[in-house]
């Protein structure tokens, strides 16, 4: 009897019928044990509560073994990372955002997540502590999405420095997880730090932070929404590095043509004396 129930186990196991997934919603690996759970960047042991692999974005309070902050009735972590920085100007992004920060930053080149230590003896700045936050919160993904265009999409609209593009609020299907995006551009960024002086990376910060609090206050928030604005508003109030700079930005259209409905849009950054700086031009755009 024990042999057959053995082999029903074994069977039942590898059964492509049987149900694979189980704790945080994460598929069973049954090939390594019975209790192990994977994730894209954990591997996780139920009989344990510990994953057996150390954590790529370490958190200095916990264990490197700690998974879900040893709460795992409370939080979830489905993929087993909070914040990256991808895209093609990426390494650009990433150390205006060290440049900006007193934390330790740490990113993993290969799949764009982002640590962060606290080395300096002291309280935390406000920023700081949001992004170390948005390193740790296992409820919120921000993914920040560093481009050399200016558009936040090849069709989409033009955007200056960064772009809140919203975030999901995937509460129905793993519970309490809001993936937020963040479009920035490094090369509009340094252009601008450049003509209005102050403190290097501010820009890339703001974006960052801005991500984050948009999910903690407002998970579904959309683009260019009332939530939106909210998030921008204490990012700003957050740095007052940033907050004390003030600027505009002003457009300019030329060379258009009536037939064709084409023509160059040029985007200008203005200081608080009225001068302006070029910050780019988008030629033989449709207009209309």
């Amino acid at each position: 009897l024990k042999v057959a129930y053995s082999l029903y186990r074994e069977n039942q196991k590898y059964c492509t019928g049987s149900y694979r997934y189980g704790m945080n919603g994460q598929e069973k690996d049954v090939e390594i044990a019975e209790g192990i759970y994977t994730a894209e960047f954990w591997e996780y042991d139920s009989r344990t509560g510990r994953r057996w692999n150390q954590d790529p974005k370490p958190n200095p309070s916990i264990s490197n073994y700690a998974a879900f902050a040893n709460n795992p009735i409370w939080f979830s972590d489905p993929l087993g990372d909070t914040l990256k920085i991808n895209g093609t100007e990426a390494s650009k992004a990433f150390s205006m955002l060290q440049q900006a920060s007193d934390l330790t930053l740490k990113r993993d080149a290969g799949n764009g997540i982002v640590s962060a230590e606290h080395k300096i003896i002291g309280p935390l700045t406000q920023n700081d502590q949001i992004l170390m936050n948005a390193t740790q919160d296992m409820n919120i993904m921000v993914n920040v999405d560093a481009t050399d265009k200016n558009r936040v999409s090849e069709n989409g609209p033009f955007f200056m420095s960064g772009a809140f593009s919203g975030n999901t609020n995937n509460a129905g299907i793993i519970e309490g997880k809001v993936n937020a995006t963040q479009v920035v551009n490094p090369n509009h960024m340094k252009i601008k730090e450049d003509f209005l002086g102050g403190a290097p990376g501010i820009t890339m910060m703001h974006e960052t932070i801005e991500a984050y609090i948009g999910s903690v206050d407002s998970p579904g928030a959309t683009p260019n929404s009332n939530e939106y604005k909210s998030a921008h508003s204490k990012a700003n109030s957050a740095d007052v590095r940033r907050a004390n700079i003030p600027f505009n930005y002003k457009q300019e259209i030329k060379n258009f043509n009536a037939k064709t409905g084409y023509g160059d849009i040029y985007i200008y950054i203005q200081n608080a004396n009225k001068e302006v700086h070029l910050l780019y031009t988008n030629p033989n755009v449709k207009l209309r």
